[in-house]
């Protein structure tokens, strides 16, 4: 009797009711509704001016014959041009006065690119399962069954869920490794209170670091550390956590209350630049205790491969009593005191196998190793 089309986001709803049926045409025509939904659905419909023809696919994969609905009286709601039949819920209700009403809510996809394969008809999808759009916050979400594969690059967001799938953007930043620099009492090549922090610990006996008497105020130098040149090697600061783990005390008890925190420099031609700065510790006490303090970077920094980090350990003293207080910092021993960097997979290009099992420099010239007679060509 009538067909009505409504248009709202992606979804079509379409109301098709007949005049006067019986009952079980009701049922048989909900029976082959339902076999049409549990078997996928093929098809496209055309929903240009003059054409109120709707073309419900076959059966599965092509078996059957088409089921075509045609009226003469029909309601265009929307301006909808030819669209790509994802897939539809039915329903069907028969009404008091003998009517059978076929609800159809249709998911559509509108986007031209979609319309056309390489002869020029609509690109028609089929999904296996009959869950196969469903509104989620008003978005509609596929669920593909089975094997899927993609012809061409498939671009994403960035995941929020476990459930999500991931892009290599997201990998990229995932995947992390942490670097340590042990800090140690070999002086830097930077003039000053500069000593060296290295990749591995020296294995030598535990160093002392005693900063002179410090009045009140905040933000006092102590100590600095900085790695060796080409380290860490990388062109990017990782968003991430950055964590400072350090044995100290101060010398006498019943001093100016004192508490320590780090800042994290990059450094390229003399110039230091401030990256990020720590949270502090509690207050020291007179004994030796190991601190770990964090600091987190909530985006990434660039920088150059030839940028060398800075670690600088600085001391927030209070006013009362009014004794001047003398920080002391541990390193080496049994202290392990270091500075973690959360860094990706760019640290290996600076990492290198040789003979001597050291990891500077390269093996582009020939060596032999070993019995296994490996030579560069």
């Amino acid at each position: 009797r009538a067909l009505t089309c409504e248009q709202a986001g992606d979804y079509i709803r379409f109301t098709v009711s007949f005049n006067s049926v019986r009952h079980e045409f009701v049922a048989r025509l909900k029976h082959l509704l339902d076999q049409l939904t549990g078997g996928g659905l093929i098809g496209n419909m055309g929903m240009g001016a003059g054409s109120p023809t709707i073309l419900l696919g076959t059966i599965g994969g092509g078996v059957g014959t088409p089921l075509v609905v045609q009226e003469d009286d029909v309601t265009k709601v929307s301006a909808a041009a030819t669209m790509d039949f994802l897939s539809a819920d039915f329903d069907v209700t028969e009404a008091p006065s003998g009517e059978a009403n076929i609800i159809i809510a249709a998911a559509l996809m509108r986007d031209a690119e979609h319309t056309a394969l390489g002869d020029g008809a609509p690109h028609h999808v089929k999904y296996l399962d009959v869950e196969a759009i469903a509104a989620v916050e008003g978005e509609p979400t596929l669920h593909l069954a089975g094997l899927v594969v993609f012809s061409q690059v498939a671009s994403g967001v960035m995941p929020t869920t476990g459930a999500h799938l991931a892009t290599k953007e997201y990998v990229d930043s995932a995947i992390h490794f942490i670097e340590n620099y042990f800090f140690n009492d070999t002086a830097s090549s930077y003039a000053g209170d500069y000593y060296k922090m290295l990749d591995t610990p020296t294995g030598e006996a535990e160093s002392t670091f005693q900063s002179g008497l410090l009045g009140e105020g905040d933000d006092q130098a102590l100590f600095n550390f900085a790695t060796d040149a080409g380290a860490p090697g990388v062109t990017v600061l990782e968003a991430g956590v950055y964590t400072g783990h350090i044995h100290a005390r101060v010398t006498l008890a019943n001093k100016r209350p004192t508490k320590i925190h780090f800042e994290i420099y990059s450094r390229n031609n003399g110039v230091e630049t401030l990256v990020v700065t720590s949270e502090e510790t509690a207050f020291l006490t007179d004994s030796s205790a190991e601190y770990n303090l964090h600091a987190v970077l909530a985006a990434d920094v660039t920088i150059a491969t030839t940028d060398r980090l800075i670690i600088k350990w600085l001391a927030n003293v209070d006013s009362a009593p009014a004794s001047d207080v003398v920080v002391e910092l541990f390193a080496e021993g049994t202290n392990a005191s270091r500075f973690e960097v959360p860094v990706t997979t760019d640290v290996l290009n600076q990492i290198f196998l040789r003979q001597d099992g050291s990891r500077g420099g390269s093996i582009s010239q020939a060596q032999d190793f070993g019995s296994l007679g490996i030579i560069a060509d």
